[in-house]
């Protein structure tokens, strides 16, 4: 939890952040609950160093039409995702950062909030040089930052 929170506070202040964890909810809501806070996103991050059912939820935000970032632990940053990162997460078309430092993920989520509604050819870039891109999402960034390119 103290992880949730340094993490949850290294988001830009202009983002309304949302931890399911604040709210108190019957164990038999906790489901719909989650799906309900998480359609009403425009963002999601997970950590995802410790599983604790999040594959469901990373599943649902193309359905909400959100769009999710996952970061973890590792030994070194621009490691891999280590074997403990399921690979239904490292196969889906979506951003993933590993980070050994809290200051590492600091400075990965600056370059990404507020940049992604400010100037989000800048945001892309910084997902581009340092996330972990499955093959397929590399492609749809690149894609997004040349089509900027192209307008300017």
């Amino acid at each position: 939890m103290a992880d949730l929170r340094e993490i949850q506070h290294m988001i830009h202040p202009s983002f309304e952040t949302v931890l399911a964890y604040d709210y108190e909810v019957l164990p038999s809501k906790i489901h719909d609950t989650d799906i309900k806070l998480l359609s009403k996103c425009g963002y999601a991050l997970f950590e995802c160093t410790s599983p604790a059912g999040q594959l469901m939820e990373l599943e649902r935000t193309a359905d909400f039409d959100v769009q999710a970032f996952v970061v973890y632990q590792v030994r070194r940053t621009g490691d891999p995702p280590p074997d403990y990162i399921s690979s239904m997460i490292t196969t889906m078309d979506i951003p993933l950062f590993g980070y050994s430092k809290f200051r590492e993920l600091r400075k990965y989520l600056g370059g990404i909030f507020p940049n992604i509604e400010d100037n989000r050819p800048r945001a892309m870039l910084q997902i581009l040089r340092n996330s972990y891109l499955p093959e397929g999402y590399r492609q749809v960034v690149l894609a997004e930052i040349e089509r900027a390119i192209r307008r300017h």
